[in-house]
């Protein structure tokens, strides 16, 4: 095993032992004792110093916009001529502070708002003085499931480190290739067997139905859920796939046209929504990025807009955002480079397009006096607001079981 190998596999069960010791923390469970929490952080801070030549190679091309660690309004990646910045535009948009940016070195330097791709929720920015190292996207294929990623800051140190944890897919829904179906998760045989297919879709108008067991999307052999998302990965709506199944015993074959993926409402029970932040603090924006790579890396929502490494130094992507407890988005070097060929939209018209969160009511606390334990019938608005309850649960399954869907194992 060589040195790289070494660290990655090191970075693994790092990882996966500090996931256990902050579910502990937050869930006061004891997952590890303090001898083993005491082990872990003592690995934790030997790997991010076995990481340092790497994230000092890489800090030059790193800026902090708004203050210095750990009080910046995000990272940003230098780009164009040496006196651009690109960055996070939720982040920026929402910061009170002077707009500027302090580089490897310490200095301060001014900056104004030059464009915005709000797509992919970035702003460019023009700062002054000398030209910095511009980062060098890299133009190779998209890292493997597994590999590992390090999030360099500009103090040469590192803001996260973990793994790809989902290959490079669209999370704008509407550029999402869409089947029309839901894999059946119980299902353990060869191919993906259909549970439910969507009316109006095209699955339904290929002639699929619940029960078929999909072997193959082309020419790709499916072996489970996992394989079968990943088998539209490379397609867009409006494409054609030939679809090879088999019903009762019988092999046949179905021309699938692909439609865009329906959008999935956001919740407006804010208990729901609640969960969404369970295990920290979450993006302002985190969702409809064109493409991303999805990463178990645990960074702050003000850690993100900063540029990605691999273990070879490439600079694969820029932190987009953390989404939830397990995820955070990188958005590929690819789609950084073809989006920058484009003009930027004007900041003045530029929006930012974030959901505020309503306050949840306190629980009731001990000697309040309680409820009667016959409610009376409830009225029209409350018969309503149940309705958008239940509504919002069954949104909250189906995502959940979207994402169970994408995460099992072939």
């Amino acid at each position: 095993m060589n040195h790289k190998h070494s660290i990655l596999f090191r970075g693994l069960a790092l990882g996966m032992a500090l996931s256990l010791s902050v579910s502990a923390q937050e869930e006061d469970i004891p997952l590890l004792t303090a001898e083993e929490a005491s082990a872990v952080q003592a690995q934790t801070l030997e790997i991010y110093q076995t990481l340092s030549p790497l994230v000092r190679k890489a800090a030059p091309s790193v800026v902090s916009v708004g203050a210095v660690a750990p009080n910046q309004t995000c990272y940003g990646a230098v780009i164009g001529d040496g006196n651009q910045v690109l960055s996070k535009w939720s982040e920026v948009a929402a910061s009170r502070k002077p707009l500027r940016v302090i580089d490897s070195t310490g200095t301060v330097r001014n900056a104004k708002l030059e464009g915005v791709y709000e797509t992919d929720d970035l702003a460019v920015l023009r700062i002054e003085g000398t030209p910095l190292p511009v980062v060098n996207w890299s133009t190779k294929a998209e890292p493997a499931l597994g590999r590992f990623l390090v999030a360099p800051r500009p103090d040469g140190k590192a803001a996260g480190f973990g793994v790809v944890s989902v290959l490079e897919r669209p999370l704008s829904e509407a550029k999402q290739a869409y089947l029309g179906l839901m894999g059946d998760l119980e299902y353990n045989g060869t191919g993906a067997r259909i549970k439910t297919i969507e009316p109006g879709t095209g699955a339904a108008a290929a002639g699929l139905k619940v029960g078929d067991v999909i072997l193959k999307v082309g020419s790709r052999q499916i072996s489970g859920l996992m394989e079968l998302r990943n088998s539209l990965n490379d397609k867009q709506p409006g494409d054609r796939v030939e679809v090879l199944y088999s019903r009762a015993g019988e092999e046949a074959k179905a021309e699938v046209q692909l439609g865009g993926r329906p959008p999935t409402a956001m919740p407006t029970n804010p208990r729901l929504r609640q969960m969404e932040k369970m295990g920290g603090k979450i993006s302002r924006v985190r969702d409809g990025f064109s493409r991303v790579i999805q990463t178990d890396m645990q960074v702050e929502p003000q850690q993100c807009g900063g540029p990605i490494v691999d273990l070879d130094g490439n600079f694969i992507g820029l932190t987009v955002a953390r989404a939830d407890r397990t995820r955070s988005f990188i958005l590929p070097a690819s789609e950084i480079i073809s989006t920058l060929k484009r003009p930027a939209t004007d900041p003045s018209v530029a929006k930012v397009e974030v959901t505020k969160d309503e306050p949840i009511r306190p629980q009731m606390s001990r000697g309040q006096a309680r409820p009667p334990r016959m409610a009376p019938a409830p009225d029209a608005e409350s018969i309503e607001r149940m309705k958008r309850h239940v509504q919002d649960m069954q949104r909250l399954m189906e995502r959940m079981q979207r994402e169970m869907e994408g995460l099992e194992e072939p």
